[in-house]
């Protein structure tokens, strides 16, 4: 029979930025019964992220591999900063595919903090709050800012590297969907200090 509806679908609606999900093409007749063989290429193409199989990943017209009965499949996944819903488009032999698959991308796992403002940009007085608190995201292998799930309400400690006293203060903050705000940070001696978070 010939091919008369093209459906694209993914395994997974929602991924984390660390995960992947497989992308299915599927051709059925005209009365939805599936194809069975091979009937040519079929590229598939993503706004967002990359997809692609074994090493080859791209995010324009990647050759999906044909499996079994008219079914042909690549995997979808991020490989760089980006959350939002990725929609995922097909060519069957070069003519578009009416239907798309999306999938909502949210941030990954904690790995790493980062600033949004620095601890007393300017010169800060002895005794007193620094002039500017920091703010510090938690991020996650992207760079994406964990705003849900594992690490978006971690502990972020303020930490005194350098200099002599102890630094003052609330010196440990809960993040609130991956952004740790502190408020009164102060150093009573009048030295150059280093702060770790």
């Amino acid at each position: 029979p010939a091919v008369a509806q093209i459906e694209i679908t993914a395994a997974a609606s929602q991924i984390t930025a660390d995960e992947s999900t497989l992308i299915t093409v599927q051709l059925k007749d005209a009365l939805g019964n599936l194809v069975v063989n091979d009937r040519g290429t079929v590229t598939l193409s993503t706004n967002l992220g990359v997809i692609g199989k074994d090493a080859t990943f791209g995010t324009t017209d990647i050759v999906a591999t044909y499996t079994s009965a008219g079914k042909y499949t690549a995997t979808f996944k991020m490989d760089g900063i980006g959350v939002g819903n990725a929609t995922i488009t097909g060519k069957y032999n070069t003519v578009a595919i009416t239907d798309n698959a999306v999938v909502a991308v949210i941030n990954g796992v904690a790995t790493q903090l980062a600033f949004l403002t620095q601890p007393g940009q300017t010169k800060a007085i002895a005794g007193a709050s620094f002039n500017a608190q920091p703010f510090i995201h938690v991020k996650d292998q992207w760079g994406n800012l964990v705003v849900t799930g594992t690490g978006s309400d971690a502990n972020v400690t303020a930490t005194r590297i350098t200099g002599t006293a102890d630094l003052q203060g609330t010196t440990t903050k809960a993040a609130v969907a991956g952004v740790a705000t502190f408020t009164n940070l102060s150093y009573n001696v009048a030295e150059s200090i280093t702060i770790k978070f």
